[in-house]
């Protein structure tokens, strides 16, 4: 996306600029058209920019921090009461810090 890490984007179809096309694999555009059509529902990518600069296969501070704001949004929109998220959160967090119920 180009965005500082850990930035979350919702993303249409239209929007994906990356084309990987090959005989083992489908662009995701492509799976997300036929996902719209098959399920007669809106379909949207959820893209979190990673930290290209980080080592190791565990997220970056800031790829944690996305997850954990994207998880308190999904919490919220489905209504679960806040100090259930915060449980939740702090399980998924393993040790980075709470940046709050912002929705995205």
């Amino acid at each position: 996306m180009g965005a500082r890490p850990g930035t979350v984007a919702l993303l249409e179809p239209q929007e994906i600029r990356a084309s990987l096309l090959s005989t083992h694999a489908r662009p995701l555009t492509v799976v997300m058209e036929f996902l719209e059509k098959d399920a007669g529902a809106r379909v949207i990518l959820v893209g979190i920019q990673p930290d290209l600069g980080a080592q190791g296969f565990a997220p970056a501070r800031a790829e944690q921090a996305g997850l954990t704001r994207l998880l308190v949004s999904v919490f919220h929109i489905l209504g679960e009461p806040r100090s259930r998220v915060a449980k939740r959160v702090g399980k998924v967090r393993r040790g980075s810090r709470a940046l709050g119920g912002k929705p995205l």
